[in-house]
C-alpha cells in the first residue's frame, strides 16, 4: 500500500482492490477490480479501516469497511 495512515477524522480517497466474480471468461481475464472510495477515516484495526461515506449529527453514518490486504494507496484530501 502506497501513502501513510493518515488521522483518523481526515477526509481520504483511498484506492482498493475490490473482489469480483467472473463468468465465461478466460482465466487471465479474471482478477481483482480496481475501485475508489472517499470518505472520512473513522477507524483503523488491525485487519481493515472504516470510512464514513456520510456523517449525522447523531454520530451515525453510512460506513465502508475494507480489509487492509485490499488497499493499495491511501491518502488526505486537503
Amino acid at each position: 500500500m502506497k501513502g501513510r495512515v493518515p488521522k483518523i477524522g481526515k477526509l481520504c480517497r483511498v484506492e482498493w482492490l475490490d473482489a469480483t466474480g467472473w463468468i465465461g471468461v478466460g482465466i487471465s481475464e479474471a482478477k481483482p477490480y480496481p475501485c475508489e472510495t472517499v470518505g472520512w477515516l473513522s477507524k483503523v484495526n488491525a485487519d481493515h479501516i472504516i470510512l464514513a461515506t456520510s456523517r449525522y449529527e447523531d454520530g451515525s453514518g453510512d460506513f465502508t469497511v475494507i480489509p487492509k490486504g485490499m488497499l493499495t494507496s491511501i491518502r488526505a484530501i486537503r
